[in-house]
């Protein structure tokens, strides 16, 4: 059967781009290091890649998540155990008070409690970035307000936090964690807590009243304890977030390993396939250009 030297020469024409693009290919995954440029190289190997690619981007949004709670809770942790601080130095005051009966002293002590006092509020005020930590659903404002009189003292204290809110902060594909404390049930109201037992202490040293002082300081005992309570739970939660940090950043590395094994070329094995190619394809063009310059009686 004769064969057309159209055909034949069609079919060699083909094998020739096809090596061609096989010899652009390898020098690609040469130069870039990518054993993929097209769905079309592997196609199951390209599915797998975008697989991975978005599992790591998942990963880096969770790990974001995890930073930003990490830095909510331990500037949270910080603040309650700075008013926990300041508490006992106040109850510490409150009690060299009992002991001295001096106007002198007794105003030196009002003056240190007045200065605990504004050290606790700005305390209860902390912020991360512009946000404030204790405001409940309110970030932008500080939730408490003193008033001083001409003299600098601390007449009172205003709560003007939001409402009761628990932040919720995605750390996994099915999980979330509470990672603020509403700063009235850390530190309480105007009319209640922990800031409102500071200021009747200084007051009630102020006035010389023992019996208010005392009272006072058993109230501010109890919150001491509920500020260790709530420090011991942030620093637990802190804990818990910088290991789940460190997980998510194992299993991004994981994923990032199987992304290379799948889309990164041996560039050993990629030169010899190239050189290989190159073998081929220069013997098909040489070929091509003896078939080129046959004439018809000779081809028939």
């Amino acid at each position: 059967m004769r064969v057309a030297f159209s055909q034949t020469y069609q079919k060699m024409n083909l094998n020739i781009n096809r090596r061609k693009e096989e010899l652009d290919r390898y020098a690609n995954m040469i130069s870039t290091g990518e054993r993929m440029q097209k769905p079309a190289d592997d196609p199951l190997g390209w599915a797998q890649a975008l697989g991975f690619r978005q599992g790591i981007r998942e990963l880096d949004a969770l790990a974001k998540n995890v930073d930003f709670a990490t830095n909510w809770s331990t500037a949270t942790e910080t603040a309650l155990a700075d008013v926990a601080t300041l508490v006992s130095s106040a109850i510490s005051i409150g009690s060299s008070s009992l002991n001295t009966q001096d106007t002198s002293m007794r105003q030196t002590l009002t003056r240190e409690l007045n200065n605990t006092i504004q050290a606790a509020v700005a305390s209860a005020n902390s912020q991360l970035g512009e946000q404030y930590l204790f405001g409940g659903d309110s970030y932008t404002t500080a939730p408490y307000a003193i008033t001083v009189d001409s003299t600098g003292d601390v007449t009172a204290i205003t709560y003007q936090g939001g409402t009761a809110y628990d932040l919720e902060v995605r750390t996994g594909k099915q999980s979330t964690e509470t990672v603020n404390i509403n700063g009235q049930n850390a530190f309480g109201t105007a009319g209640s807590g922990v800031l409102r037992q500071l200021l009747d202490l200084k007051t009630a040293v102020q006035n010389g009243d023992t019996a208010a002082v005392q009272t006072q300081l058993t109230a501010l005992q109890n919150s001491s304890q509920t500020l260790i309570r709530l420090t011991a739970q942030t620093q637990s939660r802190t804990a818990a977030l910088e290991r789940k940090s460190g997980v998510l950043s194992t299993l991004k590395s994981s994923q990032q390993d199987q992304l290379a094994n799948v889309t990164t070329a041996d560039s050993a094995t990629s030169i010899i396939r190239y050189q290989q190619t190159q073998t081929v394809y220069e013997a098909a063009l040489r070929a091509a250009s003896t078939l080129s310059n046959l004439n018809l009686t000779s081809f028939l």
